[in-house]
């Protein structure tokens, strides 16, 4: 650490590092006061205890300016495994649901996730600026792994999404999919509609 420059730009990491840090250590506090852990509640405090890393990273790796620190952009190459969490929690909470889907969904994930980070690794390690080299950071910027974080991330809200249709249709309150957007009619349809 011996090139610190902490940056305004790299403060803004500490905040939502340490908020993220906070929710986790909260969530699982609450399980571990209350001896049960739950599928869907250690899923949320596993994805905020990865928010937090990802974002220590972020500080990290826009704050130290030498070889050594290049180590961070291959650590964080790993974030499409963390909202994986974010996956597994729709399709605990409250209850389990589509519980086929939801294996068939996290292999196939995990699968992608692995390509994704390969293709950073592989063409990170043969761009010119290579692990621990004499600059200061990676050449090589993925663009694998964003849209898959992406992708990840809006099949967690169409599940959410899709909990919250069966749920009125339970309730025999729905009225269509904008309706179940804007204003659902059961409490469950409300709290899936505002997690996604």
């Amino acid at each position: 650490m011996h090139n610190l420059f902490i940056t305004e730009y790299s403060i803004g990491f500490v905040c939502p590092a340490l908020l993220s840090l906070v929710i986790s250590g909260t969530i699982f506090l609450r399980q571990f006061n209350r001896r049960k852990f739950t599928p869907d509640r250690t899923s949320l405090s596993l994805y905020f205890l990865g928010a937090s890393v990802y974002n220590v990273l972020n500080f990290f790796g826009f704050s130290i300016y030498s070889a050594d620190a290049q180590i961070v952009w291959y650590i964080q190459t790993f974030a499409p495994f963390m909202v994986l969490f974010m996956i597994r929690f729709a399709y605990y909470y409250p209850e389990k649901w589509h519980e086929s889907e939801r294996k068939a969904v996290l292999i196939s994930a995990s699968v992608i996730s692995v390509f994704a980070i390969s293709e950073y690794w592989i063409n990170s390690w043969n761009s010119p600026v290579m692990l621990f080299g004499h600059t200061s950071g990676s050449e090589y910027h993925s663009s694998a792994i964003p849209l898959v974080v992406a992708l990840f991330y809006a099949w967690a809200a169409a599940v959410f999404i899709r909990r919250g249709i069966d749920y009125e249709k339970n309730n025999g309150t729905y009225s269509g999919l904008m309706k179940t957007i804007t204003n659902p009619r059961s409490r469950e349809a409300a709290t899936s509609r505002n997690f996604a």
